[in-house]
C-alpha cells in the first residue's frame, strides 16, 4: 500500500522547481536540483509530477492564478488606457515584489 500524498512535499517541491528554474533556467533546471532542493529524494518527486513537463506545467498555472488573483479590482468599465495601465502597473508591482516568480512565468510561457 503507497502512502498518503503530502500536500506540504508538493508545496515544497513547487517552491523548490521556482527557485531552482530562476537561479539556473528551466533547461538547465534537472529534477535531480530540485529534488535536492526541496529535500526529498528523486522518487519522490515524480510521486507528485509524472514528468518533468507536468510539473512546469502546474507551476505556471499557480502562478497564472495567484497573479490573476491581484487583477480581481480591474476596471472592467474603464476605457482601454485605464485597464492597460491597472495591468501594466499591476505586473510591475508583482515583478518588483516578487521578481523570481516573474522571470520564472516568462520562461515558462516561451
Amino acid at each position: 500500500m503507497s502512502r498518503p500524498r503530502s500536500d506540504a512535499k508538493r508545496r515544497a517541491i513547487l517552491e523548490a522547481a521556482l527557485r531552482v528554474f530562476a537561479e539556473r533556467g528551466i533547461t538547465h533546471a534537472p529534477t535531480s536540483a530540485i529534488s535536492k532542493a526541496a529535500g526529498v529524494a528523486e522518487g519522490s518527486l515524480f510521486t507528485y509530477f509524472e514528468s518533468k513537463d507536468e510539473l512546469m506545467g502546474e507551476l505556471y498555472r499557480e502562478l497564472r492564478q495567484e497573479f490573476s488573483r491581484h487583477l480581481e479590482d480591474f476596471p472592467h468599465d474603464g476605457d482601454a488606457k485605464t485597464r492597460l495601465r491597472f495591468i501594466w502597473d499591476k505586473y510591475l508591482e508583482l515583478g518588483a515584489k516578487h521578481p523570481d516568480r516573474l522571470k520564472v512565468l516568462t520562461q515558462l510561457r516561451a
